[in-house]
């Protein structure tokens, strides 16, 4: 039971997906597809998401800051 729950959902999210990439495309020149507002990989499957530290989110901010010489807003 509990796996047709699963595959039912994930249908579910699937014909969002697809429904938000048909709004997006409206907008914009090159519309994500639904697999890449789903986090999926090109073959379909979900890709493996990446744990930052805070040492490497404060390069990336100080990176893009000396790029674009200004301070980006700080909270807290």
């Amino acid at each position: 039971m509990m796996d047709g729950f699963k595959l039912r959902q994930d249908i579910e999210w699937q014909r969002t997906a697809q429904l938000a990439s048909w709004v997006i495309s409206a907008h914009v020149k090159k519309p994500p597809s639904a697999d890449k507002l789903l986090g999926k990989d090109k073959d379909g499957k979900q890709r493996s998401r990446k744990v930052v530290s805070i040492e490497e989110k404060r390069a990336t901010l100080a990176d893009l800051e000396s790029t674009l010489g200004r301070t980006v807003s700080k909270h807290g």
